[in-house]
């Protein structure tokens, strides 16, 4: 790991403990329905399932041609594998109304802070030399993009819906 690799996971994660504390102090508590709580347990379900799906799939590969599966660099695949099923839960749980609803929706910061991570590990990606850090940034890229582009649709689709009603 490079010395810069280093200060800028230390800076992320001081940044990351300010973020918390300061909602904690903000946050009062999330009432959800029970509908957003039955929603939110079967993205989980499904979150779960591809990651055991996908683990089995790559154990079966690993018998078959007995060698293990490298793409890149060691590890690429179970990262690669952990935020395939994070993208399914969350996709799952945007789609399903378990977070974003008509009347919590999604904030116009976390929506800046999205776009703006996107594009730091887009540019990352691209400057690295070394293969595992490419890999790394360009997969966790493209997770934010899959995600932001989730909650974009979702977005439409509820103002499409909201319009519908409004006419009727």
């Amino acid at each position: 790991m490079s010395f810069w690799f280093l200060i800028g996971l230390g800076i992320a994660l001081v940044l990351g403990a300010i973020v918390v504390i300061i909602r904690n102090k903000k946050h009062t508590g999330c009432e959800y329905d029970e509908r957003q709580i039955a929603a939110r347990r079967v993205a989980y379900k499904a979150g779960f399932i591809t990651f055991v799906v996908c683990n089995l799939a790559v154990f079966g590969y690993e018998v078959i041609q007995e060698t293990s599966l490298v793409l890149f660099a060691p590890g690429v695949v179970s990262l690669i594998i952990v935020l395939l099923s994070l993208l399914v839960f969350v996709e799952i749980a945007i789609f399903s109304d378990a977070y974003f609803t008509r009347t919590r929706p999604l904030s116009k910061s976390w929506c800046v802070i999205g776009v703006l991570l996107t594009v730091l590990y887009s540019i990352q990606a691209f400057r690295q030399t070394d293969m595992w850090y490419k890999v790394l940034n360009g997969s966790v890229a493209v997770f934010l993009i899959a995600v932001m582009c989730g909650i974009i649709i979702k977005m439409l689709i509820s103002r499409n819906a909201d319009k519908t009603e409004d006419d009727e």
